[in-house]
């Protein structure tokens, strides 16, 4: 399936200020997640907390949810995270006032990644399933990700990982990445092919108040 939505006219990168301290984000969503990283094997940040200090990026479409109230069903997210800079892009399609919820609930789930410090509304396409998936941000230009699954023991199903340090995806299904580009001001880089990724083609999450 594919999902894509236009660059808003008049819209380009900003350099944002952290979120202030507030009242806990409260969300509940369902949909797709992809992500890719510089890690040779299983990304030990998503496992265990670990900093691996790997440079990643990743895309979700929320198929269904809320965000303090706010709907949230059929948008998209993509980010990219070089060193302690988290580069957000959030579904240009969608009225302000999603595209705002879109953006509190995503400071509040990436802030385990760093700081984000870039927020732009973009183009983001969307395609795939069951682990091979195809991302692009301004149609590529930004950011390209390509995956596949890694099948387990029974070469069937791919491998899973359940309780993870991730708070969109408590579970988490093994991938490799088949190419990622990222390139945005001064931040860039490549992702070879065979490191990481992880998906969940069931994301599933919430959090209350």
């Amino acid at each position: 399936m594919l999902f894509v939505v236009a660059l808003a006219a008049g819209t380009a990168r900003a350099q944002s200020p952290p979120e202030k301290p507030g009242a806990p984000v409260a969300f509940s969503i369902e949909g797709t997640y992809v992500e890719a990283c510089t890690c040779r094997s299983s990304c030990a940040a998503e496992i265990s907390g670990e900093a691996t200090g790997c440079d990643a990026v990743g895309a979700f479409q929320i198929d269904a949810g809320t965000c303090d109230g706010q709907d949230l069903a059929g948008t998209r997210v993509a980010f990219a995270e070089k060193g302690d800079a988290v580069h957000l892009y959030l579904d240009a399609g969608s009225a302000a006032a999603k595209r705002a919820a879109l953006e509190k609930v995503s400071r509040a789930v990436l802030a385990a990644m760093g700081t984000v410090k870039f927020v732009a509304a973009a183009t983001i396409e969307f395609t795939g399933s069951s682990g091979a998936y195809t991302v692009n941000v301004d149609g590529g230009k930004i950011l390209a990700l390509r995956t596949e699954p890694v099948m387990g023991g029974d070469h069937k199903t791919p491998v899973a990982i359940a309780n993870t340090q991730n708070a969109w995806c408590p579970t988490l299904y093994q991938g490799h990445c088949v190419s990622a580009t990222f390139a945005d001001g001064a931040d860039k880089f490549t992702i070879e092919k065979g490191r990481n990724s992880f998906f969940d083609p069931h994301l599933k999450a919430s959090r209350k108040p």
